[in-house]
């Protein structure tokens, strides 16, 4: 119960500090956004707990991990949270990392497909 409630406080905490911070962006470009983590976490697990029968909790929990991560990772460094800004653009609108994007693409949920799926369990986890 201790955990739920911590967690519960961490992620509003976390929502409320990123409404904050993304008050000026579109929120379609948001929802799609979410969309992709959600899909980037969740589609592997999906299709291989249909199709692979040797698959189980452990690459359930690896492919979800997997999937959060990479999507999160590849939105913070892609160009709707770096770039480099004009001295002249509005403070609002400026990008939140003031850098050039390391990876080119806005929504990183076509790239993220094909990555999470080889994510299984280990060797000893698998079911025999």
């Amino acid at each position: 119960m201790k955990v739920a409630r911590i967690t519960a406080f961490v992620v509003g905490a976390l929502a409320i500090f990123l409404a904050i911070k993304l008050q000026t962006i579109n929120v379609a470009f948001l929802v799609g956004l979410a969309f992709a983590v959600a899909a980037s976490a969740n589609l592997p697990v999906i299709v291989l707990s249909i199709f692979w029968k040797r698959f189980n909790t452990a690459g359930a929990v690896a492919g979800l991990a997997v999937g959060l991560v990479a999507s999160i990772v590849l939105i913070v460094i892609s160009p709707s949270i770096m770039g480099i800004d004009a001295a002249d653009v509005v403070a609002a609108k400026r990008h939140l990392i003031q850098a050039a994007a390391i990876f080119p693409l806005t929504n990183p949920g076509i790239v993220l497909d094909p990555a999470r799926l080889p994510c299984r369990a280990p060797r000893h986890a698998r079911l025999k």
